[in-house]
């Protein structure tokens, strides 16, 4: 997709590295990290942003891969729950291993209200049954913990196995 600006996005599936192997990217986004594998992410945010001007030639001095994710296990929250985790010790030797660079920002529905259509978080909270479920924790306030040994069986066909390129009404 080509801004207005000459900037252009890449919509590129996570599922291999070997897709976005030769790009030379300013930043990076990825949505549902958690849905990624690390050797994909690290090949993505540690070689992939590295580009040193912009298309019409501005230096660029920051680079950035941020993503979004709902909390789980494995090595994303490994990476960000750990850090978080050294950051809030009590032990100074734990605290000085904190990483800035991997910043964690939690933010619930609730938070992204003046956003959204008006009648969303009414219409999602009656969805979920009452603003209090726990459907609606989850999903509404973000607070996952409510999960806490929970055991979930996930089913392979809510995975959509086909690619939908270009998306509709873009040329």
């Amino acid at each position: 997709l080509t801004l207005v600006n000459g900037s252009i996005l890449f919509f590129v599936p996570l599922e291999e590295e070997t897709r976005f192997r030769s790009m030379n990217l300013g930043w990076a986004a990825i949505e549902q990290i958690e849905e990624t594998r690390n050797n994909v992410f690290e090949e993505l945010a540690i070689r992939r942003v590295r580009r040193k001007t912009s298309l019409n030639g501005q230096p660029i001095n920051f680079h950035s891969c941020f993503a979004v994710a709902n909390p789980c296990a494995g090595w994303v929250s490994e990476l960000w729950e750990a850090n978080e985790m050294r950051l809030r010790s009590r032990d100074k030797t734990e605290r000085k291993l904190f990483n800035p660079d991997f910043l964690t920002v939690h933010s619930s529905t609730y938070a992204n209200r003046d956003n959204l259509p008006p009648e969303y978080i009414p219409k999602a909270e009656a969805f979920y049954g009452g603003k209090d479920s726990l459907k609606a924790k989850l999903y509404l306030k973000g607070e996952w913990g409510t999960l806490e040994g929970a055991v979930i069986n996930w089913i392979e066909t809510f995975v959509n196995r086909v690619d939908v390129w270009p998306p509709g009404g873009w040329s």
